[in-house]
């Protein structure tokens, strides 16, 4: 269970979660992490099937084995619940192309969404999940249907020490700065043997990554800059957080992004999607695959 848990992305603060951690929640973050670390917290206790969401795409209240389960973290840049229905980019490009592969979806708020990939629960998926060689043969992917977007450092404003550099792999060099990366989170195949054996790795939330920068716990820490711009102003940060994009290194990532999706998931659900998700354009999404 713990190798699991140490290997996964993305990203990319949940509300609603059942039961006793519904009452726990992030409230008592380092109740949640020692928990986590030991193992005590299996798969199935970290995402729960929401039962009656506003939904227009839903069958009936229970998964089926042609039923899609979507994970997501509430997000405003990926997915987000509002009003008892689940909205955002992710969300709708999710509910279309599913609709029209004619694939019922559920929806199950998740704190790692990434991590609940290497379960083995059937026909559970995650958006934006990036495809490396530590996941090959671990989860099943779709065809690409995004580009990632430049990766970015969030840090307090006017740190000199973090304008000085112009590579991001300089600045790790920096052994002064402190800062850390979300376990559940991989970077892509640059990123990722850069920060592997010098960053600690922690079970964190991104809005918590943005809390500890603001209050001085670290010095900064790497996101995608669609996720910095939005959490920066959902959290009034803007007066204390700078996005340092700067970093020549950090540019141009070249990486693609796909749905992943348990081992145990009907791979003929994944065949489907892929018709359409190669026909269906999408704002990440390069044009070469937009046919």
């Amino acid at each position: 269970m713990l190798a699991c848990f140490k290997i996964c992305l993305f990203f990319p603060a949940f509300h609603a979660f059942p039961g006793l951690l519904s009452f726990i929640g992030l409230r008592k973050g380092l109740v949640i992490r020692v928990l986590y670390l030991t193992g005590f917290l299996s798969a199935g206790s970290l995402a729960a099937i929401d039962r009656n969401p506003a939904d227009s795409n839903r069958s009936d209240s229970s998964q089926t084995e042609d039923t899609l389960v979507f994970l997501y973290m509430d997000s405003k840049d990926f997915a987000y619940r509002e009003n008892g229905r689940i909205k955002g980019p992710m969300a709708a490009y999710l509910r279309h192309i599913s609709a029209k592969a004619g694939i019922p979806i559920r929806w199950a708020s998740s704190y790692m969404p990434q991590t609940l990939l290497f379960s083995k629960r059937p026909n559970y998926c995650a958006y934006a999940v990036l495809k490396t060689p530590d996941r090959e043969g671990k989860i099943l992917f779709s065809a690409p249907v995004g580009r990632a977007q430049q990766f970015v450092i969030v840090g307090k404003k006017n740190n000199p020490q973090l304008e000085r550099y112009q590579n991001f792999a300089d600045l790790l060099t920096n052994k002064q700065l402190k800062t850390i990366a979300i376990s559940s989170t991989s970077y892509g195949p640059y990123i990722d043997p850069l920060i592997k054996k010098t960053v600690p790795f922690q079970p964190l939330t991104p809005k918590r990554l943005f809390l500890m920068t603001e209050q001085g716990k670290i010095d900064y820490f790497i996101t995608n800059l669609n996720t910095a711009i939005i959490r920066i102003k959902d959290n009034k940060q803007n007066q204390i957080l700078s996005i340092y994009k700067h970093y020549k290194d950090l540019e141009k990532t070249g990486i693609y992004f796909h749905i992943g999706c348990t081992r145990t998931t009907n791979p003929k659900l994944i065949e489907k999607l892929n018709t359409y998700i190669l026909r269906q354009p999408f704002d990440y999404r390069p044009s070469e695959f937009a046919k």
